[in-house]
């Protein structure tokens, strides 16, 4: 596959760190968006800052997001607001922002990480999992869009969950297969126009 224009947002560390240095390994350029610059270059100085020429944004992975913790009653109608801006309202600003692009090059792949929140709520997570069923609703409503519907739209799970850093499995090998899936390579040979990509312990 040719190099591409990777964009990923939520970029500081964690999944948005980890994909966007596989994709760099894998010979991509990359467009990463960090709430916290000066922290990511230092946590990852393998991921560079520079110019290069006008952006043909391939791929997109809407990855920025926070949990809430709190139940429904504890929450706040603007701590509720905040939540919603960054988890929803961003990304669907990010998927408007790159249609009209993605449409005129005729070919585009937008990733919209979810959560299993956004399956099975818990009352200590009442704003996040909102904001993820959200989310799940909102990547096939993109999807059917008659003006881009032969777009692959890809939802993939792997939002981390309030204990981040304590789960089973290499994150490094799921950012991997969503690499393969996006690419059609290895593992992800023969899975085009996937609506989610679930991914478990191994």
């Amino acid at each position: 596959m040719a190099p591409q224009l990777w964009l990923i947002t939520g970029a500081s560390s964690g999944f948005g760190a980890l994909l966007a240095e596989a994709a760099l390994k894998a010979g991509h350029r990359v467009i990463a968006t960090a709430r916290n610059p000066t922290k990511a270059a230092k946590d990852y100085p393998q991921i560079a800052s520079s110019h290069g020429s006008p952006w043909t944004i391939d791929v997109v992975i809407n990855n920025a997001g926070y949990g809430l913790v709190g139940s429904i009653e504890d929450i706040s109608e603007d701590e509720l607001d905040v939540q919603f801006q960054t988890n929803v309202y961003g990304v669907v600003r990010v998927i408007k922002a790159v249609l009209p692009l993605m449409r005129a090059q005729r070919q585009g792949t937008i990733v919209n990480m979810s959560s299993i929140a956004g399956f099975a709520a818990g009352p200590s997570s009442a704003a996040y999992a909102m904001t993820k069923f959200a989310v799940e609703g909102t990547t096939p409503a993109a999807g059917l869009n008659e003006g881009y519907k032969d777009t692959p739209l890809v939802a993939a799970m792997g939002r981390w969950e309030t204990f981040a850093g304590k789960q089973s499995g290499d994150p490094s090998k799921a950012m991997q297969r969503i690499l393969d899936v996006i690419q059609l390579q290895g593992q992800g040979q023969g899975k085009e126009h996937l609506l989610r990509l679930p991914l478990w312990t191994d």
